[in-house]
């Protein structure tokens, strides 16, 4: 039997992803029983912490066993970090003690659902209160929080408004905002942002931005405030993979790099890792981000059944053109005396107005009369040209 852990979910056309290298998250710190080492996450830089962190933890590391301290362990001291051990090596003999017995493939551990694993990881002493409209939710948060923090338990809060909950914190408008391409800086500059099945594109505009500075000057605030944005959409939206940014491109070296150690200092602020390359010669930027899961716009959107997720559908104009050469080929091979045209409201009416000279040369040409039907139930793309 080979116990293996999903590491990476279904993305795209994508399987999941599994490892036989189990990671089991604590608080504090995360636990792999097949690895032999001890790290300290990437964003505890003080070398005097990481080395007074390494001093306590390491006589607590269980044999053969692998440690690695999370960016909450910072500060932390020998209790916490043996409660998160125990608790974790005791889960690990469970799953053992499961493996053994249940049938392959079976589930034999998942993590707690999703509101329970936020708090585990987000819920920190600068977190104001978490709020919640359910009961069942409210209680569940209580008691967990209760039994990890319970210090913390009075800033769970069940919500008792008339209002929704979405609307009362303004998370339906910001949700909204999240989805569109189009994200405005608070200068009149914007992002578009643009997601592919092969990469993340987002562009840097000047908008309605002029500032009172030099050119040079204007493009480099524009530059400096979307770093801001841009990271904040990242972890907003989720995005992953690979990213290109293009930003408003400047004449001054000195300038990009300071673009670009601002881009570095945003990132930072972000629990997944990223990589940056940089600014080339046209003011690109490439850029990772580790993905481990759908976008937010993929889990809240679906292909659009109109333009079967392209974007676009063709024009009005293309189709009516479509219509016409249809009618020839129609009118040429038939005996009928009228041609019964069926096509969306929108290009129905096109092919009456726009278009109508055109109908009405090509009913002399074949001495036969075309009629035109409005159909809603069609696509606009689609249309049906009979003789009748």
């Amino acid at each position: 039997t080979i116990v293996v852990q999903i590491t990476k979910d279904p993305i795209g056309a994508k399987g999941a992803r599994a490892s036989s290298f189990i990671s089991l998250a604590g608080r504090f710190l995360v636990l792999q029983p097949s690895m032999d080492h001890l790290a300290i996450s990437r964003r505890i830089e003080d070398v005097r912490e990481r080395e007074r962190l390494k001093e306590i933890v390491g006589p607590l590391r269980p044999p053969n066993a692998g440690i690695i301290i999370r960016t909450l362990g910072a500060g932390k001291g020998e209790e916490e970090f043996r409660s998160d051990i125990e608790f974790l090596t005791k889960l690990w003999r469970q799953i053992l003690r499961k493996s053994e017995t249940a049938p392959a493939p079976s589930l034999i551990y998942k993590e707690p659902d999703p509101i329970l694993r936020t708090i585990r990881d987000f819920f920190t002493s600068d977190v104001e209160r978490i709020v919640t409209d359910s009961e069942e939710t409210y209680q569940k948060c209580v008691e967990y929080v209760d039994e990890l923090l319970p210090d913390m338990a009075h800033r769970i809060k069940l919500f008792v408004k008339d209002t929704p909950i979405f609307d009362e914190y303004g998370i339906e408008s910001e949700i909204q905002r999240a989805l569109r391409p189009k994200v405005w800086l608070r200068s009149g500059g914007f992002l578009v942002i643009d997601q592919t099945e092969a990469l993340v594109s987002i562009d840097v505009n000047t908008g309605k931005y002029v500032g009172k500075e030099s050119l040079e000057e204007t493009l480099l605030n524009i530059n400096l405030e979307a770093t801001k944005e841009l990271a904040r959409q990242l972890r907003l939206r989720d995005l992953g993979g690979i990213i290109i940014i293009d930003f408003i491109d400047m004449a001054s070296e000195k300038n990009k790099e300071r673009v670009l150690e601002a881009l570095a200092a945003e990132l930072k602020k972000d629990r997944s890792k990223t990589s940056i390359t940089e600014i080339s010669s046209l003011g690109l930027v490439e850029m990772t981000r580790k993905r481990v899961r759908e976008s937010l716009e993929r889990i809240l959107s679906e292909k659009c059944p109109l333009c079967g997720g392209i974007g676009r559908i063709k024009s009005r104009t293309t189709v009516c053109y479509e219509i016409q050469r249809e009618i020839r080929r129609v009118a040429e091979f038939s005996a009928e005396k009228e041609i019964l045209v069926r096509a969306h409201p929108s290009v129905a009416s096109m092919l009456q107005t726009k278009s109508k000279d055109i109908i009405i040369e090509l009913e002399k040409m074949f001495n036969k009369r075309v009629l035109i039907n409005a159909d809603p139930t069609l696509h606009p793309e689609r249309f049906d040209v009979v003789a009748v």
